[in-house]
């Protein structure tokens, strides 16, 4: 995987104000690019659309191919884990951060 590469995207919902005691349901669509080039040795949760919640672990991008059984350990060894409550996983990840611009459910600007 090249930097940059798309990894996955998150799709998310929120009420936004549109008026006096009147809401519109916005859906965020964020894009997740690779923050350097590696092997991406596993993605482990929200594959299938479910919710995962902020601090979750959800793959391991490695320098080297030869790191996929160090990968594989990592992921065993943090599941269910959040990186907001464990400093050390914290120093070994980074944290994703992203600008978007709100769209309205129905697809109008």
């Amino acid at each position: 995987m090249d930097q940059y590469d798309l990894v996955f995207e998150v799709e998310t919902t929120s009420l936004l104000p549109s008026g006096l005691n009147d809401y519109q349901e916005v859906t965020h669509v964020l894009e997740v690019e690779a923050q350097d080039e590696g092997y991406l040795m596993g993605v482990v949760s929200g594959t299938d659309g479910s919710f995962v919640k902020p601090g979750t672990i959800m793959g391991v991008l490695c320098e080297e191919s030869t790191q996929a059984s160090q990968a594989t350990q990592f992921l065993e060894e943090t599941t269910n884990k959040n990186v907001y409550d464990d400093e050390e996983l914290l120093e070994l990840g980074f944290l994703w951060q992203a600008y978007t611009k709100a769209q309205p459910k129905d697809g109008t600007s």
